[in-house]
């Protein structure tokens, strides 16, 4: 192998497992947001958009029960803990946690997005 293999291993393999550790934190936190902050993000806007629908990205959201979301996590997170002790090329598994880690940013950003639209429609209702 040569020398600059070598030396690489190590840092992709502390990267590694730093965007790994970032992973399973964002899935647990993307968890704890469809479990306990929807529902009640549910009731707060239906209690304040007086007979309105909701956004279709909110409904979306809203819609997919949490065994889903709990399935979906637990299933991400066995993927990512079998890939780090089945793949020894560990770039491989630093360029996978770096996908996971950038698709857990966007879906952050979808779901904010989705709870703040019902918002606007609230502080329209205001007016």
């Amino acid at each position: 192998m040569p020398e600059e293999l070598k030396t690489d291993r190590p840092r992709y393999q502390i990267a590694s497992l730093i965007i790994l550790i970032l992973d399973v934190i964002g899935l647990v936190g993307l968890l704890g947001c469809t479990t306990v902050i929807a529902p009640k993000f549910r009731q707060l806007f239906a209690d304040h958009l007086e007979g309105r629908s909701l956004p279709t990205l909110t409904q979306g959201l809203l819609s997919i029960p949490a065994r889903v979301y709990l399935l979906c996590i637990v299933v991400a997170i066995a993927g990512l803990v079998w890939k780090e002790s089945r793949i020894s090329n560990k770039a491989q598994t630093l360029i996978m946690n770096v996908v996971v880690l950038i698709t857990l940013n966007v879906l952050f950003v979808v779901g904010i997005i989705a709870c703040l639209m019902p918002i606007f429609t609230i502080m329209e209702i205001r007016k």
